[in-house]
């Protein structure tokens, strides 16, 4: 019977072993299961960090884009803005001259008119006439209406 409890013995710490060993194996298949997933649970994470690097240099890029698009925006705005004043600036100017030109105009015309009056008096009388130099008279006249026909000219052609 020796040999019978020696056989039981050895068959039973064989089937102990066997499922010692079967138990090992599911524990290093499910430690391997384990690490695959933590595997990929870091790489997951890992990538999820990079996305959010990626993400925020992104985002800091817009952001820096948005800025400086806004920032031409407005300086175009100025320069329109500083156009415009110009040349408003510029039509007021030319309008002011074209006022001033033609008071002038209008001036000389007046003062055309009273010198033929004058030169017209002082023909019909021979004492003026030799006081007065008439050449004189009319070399003047027809300089004052020769800048009158120009400042005309000038003031009207704007």
């Amino acid at each position: 019977n020796i040999a019978d409890l020696t056989f039981q013995t050895v068959s039973n710490a064989t089937r102990r072993a066997s499922l010692g060993h079967a138990y090992r194996s599911h524990l290093y298949r499910h430690s391997l299961k384990l690490q695959r997933e933590r595997k990929w649970v870091d790489r997951s994470s890992e990538a999820s960090r990079a996305f959010g690097r990626v993400a925020a240099v992104e985002r800091r890029q817009a952001a820096a884009e948005r800025y400086y698009r806004d920032q031409i925006a407005m300086l175009e705005d100025e320069i329109q803005a500083a156009r415009m004043d110009r040349r408003t600036r510029e039509a007021a100017q030319r309008q002011v001259l074209r006022d001033m030109e033609k008071e002038i105009y209008e001036q000389q015309l007046t003062s055309v008119g009273h010198l033929k009056r004058e030169l017209e008096r002082m023909a019909g009388d021979p004492q003026i006439r030799h006081e007065y130099d008439l050449e004189r008279g009319e070399e003047r006249l027809y300089r004052l209406n020769r800048f009158a026909a120009r400042a005309r000219d000038h003031a009207w052609a704007v």
